[in-house]
């Protein structure tokens, strides 16, 4: 065989460069080929270990061919390269095997032709969902929605022309199926990936557990799909092993029965994910055991071959269909953003976001960065920490592990470096610690004078008034640049004895080996950690809000957050996601603000994440209503005599006023505020009068969110008092939630510091920001906490609002116009609850 028929001269040489590059060892190339089928581009993807096969696997695509060498000079393909060879082809990538001098090749596979995208048929699979279609027959208790059919048109025409499809579909439309069909069909049919993004872990569950094994059996369609968690999940065997002699040195006294109880555990568990727990482990527990992507040996690791998060990527590189949480994909965004192509997940194509109303915050909070006391001494403290006699810690391990070679071989290299850890390091960790908390303690104090009113937190920008501040100006900043001083010290202390151990003239043992990679991974985080704090306090620019936040706690010091976060996602946005990837579907039952003047329904969105600067052409929106009849399921009362929110009396009636709601429905309610302490105040004034009338009372706080939830639909006379997680992602069908009470609709704090940064760049502009941003945002939420009475046609029950500004305020009505169309009863109290009152009385009729 000619090799220049099968790779251009300029590419072969590029080849053989890479070769020489890596020491003549097995290097693995992805090339791409031009019309004639010669490869005139490669680019290098894994250099030889156990690893390659995955990552090539990974970024394979039609027509591309894999090529790699035998620094052997013997070309025959082994039994592997055969078996990778035939796996690839089913994918349209060739094989080819060169020598080191790139000047002799075998072709295993040949060259696949540049093959046209199959299309959907959209009509085909409209069918699905109408009646008579495949998805009719096999579900059970199945339901004709022309909404429905509606939406799964749109979302394949998405995938057919590359769109952005922006669809807010009520709840009861059946969302999921309608995007997954065509996400499966495509993905099949094309061997291209598609991540469905959820934001919470009930949406997750009933995609992975319900509908896609459903859509699996019905369909009668050959895919893969998997849950896709965060490394952070998974165990670590190799920390597991290490932890072995040194158990006592890492794990605190008092957490000593829990790690052993993991322990013990992971030599049972099949896929090492926490979930697979009986219990919940304390973090400070499970961080000293669990994955994490800087102290990952990868195919360096003895454990490689049976490592979960290596199993569980393995699968998810296998899959057509990734089901994964907002959080763990902007994570992955934000890694591939720093140039890292193997990044959180593998090579995708597609995006659905289900939960869509999330984006903004999430995005935001993932190109952002914060430092808090727990987070620096977390750090410090496992490279060294002493309780009372107890000294722990990596660099105290580090000691006595160097001692042991020392006493036995006299290795003075490693008797300079015990001097140096115990001379120089262990005294910068204790003093780091230290430093960290007399500084925070510091800016505690600064910032507790700006709120004289404090109660329990506060959340502060860093803007001029503060940099002038004196105390900041003479006292924080001086200290703050003697504290990355003091952090860079410790941080070339360890690349020192790093270094050391990397250069010694001898094999070191595995444990030893171990120990230094955890050095190393603190070493990158105190790295990490010096950059966050020159970029939070040290640093000013228009594109990033910093703030601190700090909150009281009755026996330890005080919480501080430093933060810093985008004011604007829309570029991040539209360079990360929209220009990236084919296809974007972004749905949910809250997209749209109406009753705007002069704006479309969809411009908020459009605007915040940055849809705005993809071309119109790209971009389609729809908004398809729940298959529900409102008018007959729902009544909204709005009493106009209860106090303004803003009027002192307002706290003072509203218990009484719920307290009346509530006998209606007989309990059975979400009673949603916007602060934890008007919630706390109202709970403690209704409890014992809720509970002499037999309905019981469940407070946001008491257990967690999925406990209450339990809890709360078991006792079907109970009330739910919550915040901010209760407006959205919670479904309670049937008749155990008949009410939902919403006591002031929910703008955001205007001196939370985003939003009064985000505000005042509206203003800037000239733009009104309490219509264009304020009130939207508004909006939204009172839509989710809305939607949560009705999720079944069966479902029936009230809403009401006890913030008469939705009336009396001009800007009521684009809140009340965003609703679906419904009874509304406004009018004093008493006329509300007869309204109401007779409402329930007609359902049980």
């Amino acid at each position: 065989m000619n090799i220049e028929d099968y790779i251009a001269p300029q590419i072969i040489e590029t080849i053989r460069r890479e070769i020489q590059t890596a020491h003549e060892n097995e290097v693995f190339f992805i090339g791409k080929t031009n019309k004639s089928l010669i490869v005139e581009q490669v680019s290098v993807i894994a250099r030889g270990n156990e690893f390659s096969v995955p990552l090539v696997r990974e970024h394979a695509s039609r027509s591309n061919v894999v090529i790699h060498n035998h620094p052997s000079g013997v070309l025959v393909p082994s039994e592997n390269d055969i078996v990778i060879a035939h796996d690839l082809s089913n994918n349209g990538v060739a094989s080819y095997i060169v020598n080191n001098e790139v000047d002799e090749i075998y072709v295993v596979v040949e060259p696949f032709d540049k093959r046209e995208k199959s299309f959907i048929d959209v009509g085909k699979i409209v069918k699905t969902l109408s009646p008579g279609g495949i998805v009719s027959k096999k579900l059970p208790g199945y339901e004709y929605r022309p909404q429905q059919l509606e939406m799964i048109k749109k979302a394949a025409e998405a995938f057919n022309q590359k769109k952005v499809a922006v669809i807010e579909a009520g709840t009861g439309v059946g969302k999921s199926l309608a995007y997954l069909i065509p996400a499966i069909y495509w993905a099949t049919q094309n061997n291209e990936r598609c991540v469905v993004s959820t934001n919470t872990i009930n949406l997750q569950e009933q995609l992975i557990k319900k509908d896609i094994p459903f859509l699996k059996k019905a369909l009668g369609i050959d895919f893969n799909s998997v849950l896709v968690k965060g490394r952070g999940n998974y165990i670590c065997m190799r920390k597991v092993d290490a932890l072995g002699i040194n158990q006592k040195m890492l794990i605190e006294d008092e957490y000593q029965e829990e790690i052993k109880l993991i322990i013990d555990w992971s030599k049972v568990t099949k896929d090492g994910s926490k979930s697979d727990l009986n219990f919940i482990p304390r973090s400070a527990v499970w961080e000293q055991v669990c994955s994490e992507s800087d102290s990952c040996l990868r195919s360096r690791c003895d454990f490689f071959k049976t490592c979960f998060i290596t199993n569980a990527r393995r699968k998810a590189i296998q899959a057509h269909i990734l089901v994964v949480n907002h959080h763990l994909l902007f994570s992955d965004l934000a890694v591939k953003s720093l140039g890292i192509e193997v990044a959180v997940l593998p090579k995708y194509h597609h995006i659905v976001f289900d939960e869509a109303h999330n984006i903004q915050d999430i995005a935001t909070d993932y190109f952002g960065a914060q430092i808090t006391r727990t987070g620096i001494s977390r750090i410090i403290k496992r490279l060294y920490n002493q309780i009372g006699d107890k000294r722990m810690g990596y660099l105290h391990i580090l000691a006595k592990q160097l001692r042991i070679e020392v006493d036995q071989y006299r290795i003075a290299e490693f008797e300079k470096i015990i001097d140096q850890i115990q001379g120089e390091l262990i005294p910068r960790c204790e003093a780091v610690v230290q430093f960290s908390d007399d500084i925070l303690t510091q800016i505690y104090q600064i910032i507790l004078e700006y709120d004289k009113g404090y109660q329990n937190e506060i959340a502060l920008r860093i803007n001029t008034k503060i940099r002038k501040d004196p105390s900041w100006e003479k006292v924080i900043l001086p200290q703050i640049k003697n504290f990355i001083q003091l952090l860079n010290r410790l941080f070339s202390g360890l690349s020192a004895i790093i270094d050391k151990l990397e250069t010694v003239n001898i094999k070191l043992k595995k444990e030893i080996l171990y120990t230094s990679v955890d050095l190393h991974t603190q070493r990158v985080r105190i790295k990490a950690l010096v950059d966050v704090i020159e970029q939070i306090l040290l640093k000013d620019d228009k594109e990033n809000v910093r703030w601190i936040e700090v909150q009281k706690r009755k026996t330890t010091n005080p919480i501080v957050r430093l933060k810093i976060a985008p004011l604007d996602i829309t570029e991040q946005m539209n360079e990360l996601v929209y220009e990236n990837f084919k296809t974007i579907i972004m749905t949910s039952a809250t997209l749209t603000i109406s009753g705007q003047r002069g704006r479309s329904e969809f411009d908020y969105l459009i605007n915040q994440t940055g849809l705005n600067l993809v071309g119109n052409s790209r971009v389609a929106t729809a908004k398809i209503p729940a298959p529900f009849n409102f008018k007959n399921q729902a009544v909204i009362g709005i009493p106009l005599d209860v106090p303004n929110p803003n009027a002192a009396q307002f706290a003072t009636m509203l218990p009484d006023a719920i307290f009346e709601a509530l006998k209606i429905s007989g309990g059975r309610a979400f009673v949603l505020f916007t602060s934890y302490g008007l919630l706390n105040k109202v709970y403690q004034a209704l409890e014992p009068r809720l509970t002499k009338i037999g309905i019981s009372s469940l407070r946001q706080g008491i257990q967690n969110r999925h406990q209450l939830l339990e809890m709360f639909k078991r006792d079907k006379t109970s009330v739910l008092f919550g915040t901010d997680s209760f407006w959205q992602g919670v479904d309670v069908e049937g008749d155990a939630l008949e009410s939902v009470i919403i006591t002031k609709l929910p703008f955001k704090v205007p001196t939370e510091p985003i939003v009064e940064a985000r505000v005042e760049a509206i203003e800037r502009r000239g733009g009104n920001a309490f219509m264009e941003y304020s009130v939207p945002q508004a909006v939204i939420k009172f839509k989710q906490g809305f939607g949560r009475l009705i999720r079944k046609k069966t479902d029936r029950g009230s809403v009401f609002i006890f913030d008469k500004r939705i009336i009396e305020k001009f800007y009521g009505r684009i809140f009340l116009q965003s609703l679906p169309n419904s009874n509304i009863v406004q009018g004093s109290l008493s006329h509300v609850l007869k309204e109401v009152s007779q409402f329930f009385n007609n359902l049980q009729r």
